[in-house]
């Protein structure tokens, strides 16, 4: 009956109307779908499930992906209507699993994990990289060639990629039929989609994954994917892609609460790390356009020192250098190109500024008359700088031609431009070098050529605003939405070292105003530590706004002479960073992250009446560690050289036993995932030699005390494997290490203690 129950929702989804499908319990089914009738008949074969239609024998998945949804008609318009990269190059990428982590090629990592599905539970793959490292790229070419394979026969599944374009996850089923609506597909609704989906017909890859920015207080966005995985019912695959910056998987898994304790749909999450490119990545990237890849690749070496800078590491910041290259006299136009770049300089910024440069010595060419440029470097750059700022306030991420005519001739009048060359300059500002036509919708619509040239020149106008001092016009700016975190790096290059005071004050007085919580506090803990970093002085920076401090911000930093006071840090990460004589005091951290691969200095760094949830340790991306008794804690900044003025003694932390240190190993794989499967031990060997013991002494004793629990379904059955799920919150559980409560789980940390 449930085998029934659950085919009857399937039908639903895809009828004209619910009431109309009708089951019988021998299997006869009726129902109406666009006007035409359908009568079948349910069958079991060889123990798979068949449908009887028209006399044929079909795959119930076959049936409803090709008879009544019609995917092959789907695929065929992906393909007319979604444009593939050209050229698409193949790049580097880190999967990581609860199981391992496994180096590899991008698109074919991706395939290997929509090909592969759960035995039971729905599969969550992350796609995270910085800006520009192609995310989305990747997403349209293997839609293209997933749509192909589908229609030779080769696979079973759609790869449907659909750009949220900034809109949040709650109206995802709005960009769904947007979609569906722009490809012409008749017949197929919200509740259609997600029977795809579960069915595996569909995998659905969310661009623009952003919203779900745990870490700067998106709840509302942890609803929205509990919402969806909810309703794909334990099944399916969904793939996001997002910003590392707005990546951590073991966050919603804290805070999310349909994935605590006794959850009904079991949900597994993955990370797709694209890497940087490498010298064959980028010679092959430049072979098409130039006919010397590896001149014009040992050229950018020698000028920018390093594989890693990120003009020859970022696939789109290396595409418009490369477009920037004469092709008629590639290298002496490219000479002439690296002559003008400020080498010190971030590689947003100076691709930025070429091509600034460009389009000045442009529109003097075209200037007969003086043989001076229409507008000048600067002027250029207050133009963007304004439109990102309209963009910013519109919360849009495009602008119309009429408003760039409007900001254009209100910059011209106070620029004072001779009245015959204005009309000729308002024409040239529409088809701005930096400004593009938008991918749907009006010609009439432009947007910036990448997200982080937006970003760029939003950090200019955020910038300017800054250093007017006016708190009126700076708190409207932070009130509006989330600031991306890149603007204030951009934002630097405004401001004056020297007035650094000046600026923290304004913010500890726009934070003392702001009483109601809104976008302001955790824009300024965005802000905060771009302003602080590389003090060189003896002055003493203080800041002691009630703001929020996001994970990366501290990444790649040399706070000195700082004190923070009062702040909410989520999720910090101390990756590259260099802290001395630094004081946080009476803040709050949720979890601390510590790279053992990354150069840290700790140097007179003291956490004083704070507190700690939790601590985590991460090697080459795998957490080895996640700490939330308070000893261990303790013990671990005490080890790092970090001081906690609450230790009243110096602790003498007992060295865990080998069975506990084994337990706390298994445990910790549940960050990632709720059913840990035996056949994962053996295949990727996580475990290493100590797996005979996992297997014959801690598997036992964690069932025996009811921490974990043994789970099947038919497809874990069919497998031969045996899957363990956890009982409790693992916070909770890990925690009662140190509980000074007599409780179950305590009682449970005292047996391990004794072994």
């Amino acid at each position: 009956m449930e085998r029934l129950k659950r085919i009857k929702n399937d039908l639903q989804s895809f009828a004209d109307t619910e009431e109309d499908v009708i089951i019988q319990p021998d299997g006869q089914v009726l129902f109406t779908r666009l006007g035409k009738d359908y009568e079948l008949k349910i069958n079991d074969i060889d123990e798979s499930l068949y449908i009887n239609f028209e006399g044929r024998n079909i795959k119930y998945q076959d049936f409803i992906s090709k008879e009544i949804a019609q995917l092959d008609i789907f695929a065929t318009r992906l393909i007319q209507k979604r444009k593939n990269i050209e050229p698409f190059i193949e790049g580097p990428s880190n999967l990581i699993t609860p199981w391992s982590t496994t180096n590899g090629i991008a698109i074919k990592q991706l395939q290997k994990e929509c090909d592969e599905a759960l035995l039971s539970g729905t599969k969550i793959t992350f796609i995270t990289a910085d800006a520009g490292h192609g995310k989305s790229a990747l997403l349209k070419e293997f839609q293209i060639i997933q749509a192909n394979r589908f229609l030779k026969g080769e696979s079973n599944y759609l790869f449907w990629h659909v750009d949220l374009q900034g809109r949040d996850l709650v109206r995802l089923a709005e960009a769904i039929m947007y979609d569906l609506g722009e490809l012409r597909i008749r017949g197929l609704y919200y509740s259609s989609i997600l029977t795809l989906i579960k069915n595996r017909n569909i995998i659905l890859a969310i661009d623009g994954f952003d919203e779900l920015a745990a870490e700067i207080g998106g709840e509302s966005a942890l609803g929205s994917l509990s919402s969806l995985v909810k309703e794909m019912d334990g099944r399916g695959t969904l793939i996001a892609a997002s910003r590392r910056t707005f990546f951590n998987t073991q966050d919603y898994l804290k805070r999310t609460e349909f994935l605590k304790g006794y959850i009904s749909h079991n949900c597994f999450f993955y990370e797709l790390k694209v890497l940087n490119w490498r010298k064959e990545n980028a010679t092959e990237y430049i072979s098409y356009f130039c006919n010397d890849q590896e001149k014009i690749y040992s050229h950018l070496i020698e000028n920018f020192k390093d594989e890693s800078h990120p003009i020859l590491a970022r696939p789109f910041l290396l595409s418009k250098i490369v477009q920037l290259i004469d092709s008629s006299d590639e290298e002496n136009s490219l000479k002439e190109l690296l002559d003008e770049m400020n080498k010190d300089k971030e590689g947003v910024t100076t691709i930025v500024e070429s091509f600034i440069k460009r389009e000045v010595q442009k529109w003097k060419d075209r200037d007969k008359v003086t043989g001076q440029p229409y507008l000048n470097f600067n002027q250029h750059l207050s133009f963007l700088a304004t439109i990102a700022k309209e963009m910013w306030e519109s919360q849009k991420d495009y602008i119309s031609i009429d408003e760039i005519e409007l900001y254009g001739t209100m910059l011209i009048d106070d620029w004072d431009i001779e009245e015959s060359l204005r009309a000729t300059i308002i024409r040239m500002l529409h088809s701005h070098a930096l400004l593009v036509p938008i991918s749907i919708g009006s010609e009439q619509l432009r947007k910036f050529d990448h997200e982080e040239f937006k970003n760029f020149f939003l950090g200019k106008s955020l910038g300017n605003l800054i250093k007017e001092l006016s708190l009126r016009k700076l708190k409207k700016f932070l009130f509006l939405g989330q600031l991306p975190d890149s603007v204030p790096r951009y934002m630097l290059n405004t401001l004056k070292k020297n007035d650094i005071k000046k600026y923290l004050d304004l913010f500890q007085e726009i934070i003392d105003k702001e009483w109601k919580p809104t976008h302001i506090q955790s824009n300024v803990g965005t802000i905060i530590p771009y302003l602080i970093d590389n003090n060189t002085t003896d002055d003493i920076l203080s800041f002691s706004g009630k703001v929020t401090y996001s994970s990366l911000g501290f990444e790649n930093k040399f706070i000195n002479n700082v004190v923070i006071k009062n702040g909410n840090f989520i999720n910090i990460s101390l990756k590259n960073v260099k802290l001395k004589n630094v004081i946080f005091d009476n803040c709050s951290f949720n979890e601390i992250k510590f790279d053992l691969t990354s150069s840290n200095v700790f140097e007179e760094v003291i956490i004083s009446n704070s507190n700690i949830d939790s601590i985590q340790i991460i090697n080459n991306d795998e957490i080895i560690e996640t700490a939330y008794s308070p000893i261990r804690i303790k013990d671990l900044l005490h080890k790092r050289g970090i001081r906690s003025t609450t230790e009243k003694e110096i602790l003498v932390i007992k060295k865990h036993s080998v069975f506990k240190t084994l337990v706390n190993k298994f445990l910790s794989k549940y960050h990632r995932t709720i059913l840990q499967y035996e056949s994962n031990w053996k295949e990727h060997s996580i475990y290493g030699s100590s797996t005979k013991m996992i297997i014959e002494d801690v598997i036992p004793f964690l069932l025996e005390n009811e921490i974990i629990s043994e789970f099947d379904n038919k497809n874990i059955k069919q497998s031969g494997s045996k899957a363990y799920r956890l009982n409790y919150d693992l916070k909770d559980l890990l925690k009662a290490d140190s509980d000074s409560n007599e409780n179950k789980l305590k009682e449970f940390w005292d047996k391990v203690n004794k072994r």
